[in-house]
């Protein structure tokens, strides 16, 4: 049975395949009635028209979806990137829309500088600013011009191929600024919302990161909760559904021994995504 609540999706806000009207007329109809959109360092989902975004709440009223706000926000602990989910908080806080001002301001530099690097590279225009920087999509990504080279027919079609070419043959002067995970925590808090940690198993197979020692401290930051049950079979950090499973168990007791509460998301980015999540 699809879940009836998903709190981490994404729309073309930022890296996602879906607007945000598309994307709550689909969980609609899939039977889902609460969710939180939460695309990367953007609330844009959550704009009025009027300043050339989605009133997803109201739309979601419409659609007989309740719409939590939400947001995952990019932090480090200790040197490792970590993904913060925030929910509940108040869209006007001047801390938290200064941060996230400052993140697109630093976001556009790099990538604006990538576009004319690859393309340095490759020796052709392939990359097209105005066709990346498009209407309504706040958070400007790599994925936005890994998709593009893959379209052009380039690494074999290969995700991680083009990533990895990215990183390493692509330097960049520009830089994102990540807060520390308590700073992200703390900044989620003080807009009035509950900050839970985005997918930990992550952290745990690939940085190899000590999960109780990472929440004992984000707990005294003010962390609410933790995401528990997440799809990791798709990514490859797990080989079966077994192995998914006693990665969740092995989270959900670090959680119910340090009181903190769960959180659940399917983390859909694309129609791929959705279809697996939530059937055809």
């Amino acid at each position: 049975m699809p879940p009836r609540e998903d709190y981490h999706l994404h729309t073309t806000c930022s890296d996602g395949d879906f607007t945000p009207e598309d994307l709550l007329h689909r969980l609609a109809e899939k039977g889902v009635r609460r969710i939180a959109i939460t695309d990367h360092d953007t609330v844009g989902a959550y704009l009025d028209g009027k300043v050339g975004g989605w009133e997803a709440i109201g739309f979601g009223r419409r659609c007989n979806v309740e719409v939590i706000t939400g947001i995952e926000m990019d932090a480090e602990w200790h040197g490792v990137e970590l993904h913060m989910l925030g929910y509940d908080f108040q869209l006007q806080d001047a801390a938290l829309r200064t941060h996230l001002e400052t993140v697109r301001e630093q976001r556009e530099s790099r990538i604006r500088e990538q576009i004319e690097l690859i393309n340095r590279k490759l020796g052709e225009p392939l990359l097209d600013a105005a066709k990346v920087f498009l209407p309504g999509r706040f958070t400007v990504m790599s994925p936005h011009l890994i998709r593009v080279l893959l379209a052009a027919g380039l690494f074999d079609g290969k995700y991680g191929t083009a990533k990895k070419w990215l990183k390493e043959q692509i330097p960049t002067q520009a830089s994102v600024a990540k807060p520390t995970a308590a700073k992200a925590v703390q900044l989620i808090r003080a807009a009035g919302g509950r900050a839970s940690l985005a997918h930990p198993g992550f952290y745990m197979k690939e940085a190899k990161l000590d999960l109780r020692a990472l929440l004992v401290e984000l707990k005294e930051a003010g962390l609410w909760g933790v995401e528990v049950a997440y799809p990791y079979i798709p990514s490859g950090i797990v080989p079966d559904a077994a192995a998914e499973q006693a990665l969740i168990e092995e989270i959900g007791a670090v959680t119910e021994e340090l009181e903190l509460s769960r959180s659940f998301g399917t983390d859909v980015h694309s129609a791929k995504d959705f279809e697996r999540e939530y059937g055809k």
